[in-house]
């Protein structure tokens, strides 16, 4: 069975209200590859953080990583 909700707006709010959420204009801008230098130029207000959880995990992939491609070395140079 399906059920339906309708809400009406103009009866939960009063007409002030709704007026002014609809003349609002939102604005969503959307930004792909930009260089870390220019992002200050593109967000002026935003400071650039990385917790330290994103960088132990980046340390941890990058020594993991490594280790497997030592140890498939090694294996390579003892079977020739």
């Amino acid at each position: 069975m399906t059920c339906a909700l309708r809400w009406n707006l103009a009866a939960a709010f009063p007409s002030h209200v709704l007026q002014a959420f609809l003349a609002r204009n939102m604005h969503i801008k959307q930004f792909k590859s930009i260089p870390l230098a220019d992002l200050e130029l593109v967000l002026p207000e935003k400071k650039i953080f990385v917790p330290p959880t994103v960088l132990l995990q980046l340390a941890v992939t990058a020594v993991l990583g490594t280790v497997a491609v030592l140890s498939t070395l090694r294996q390579v140079c003892l079977h020739n």
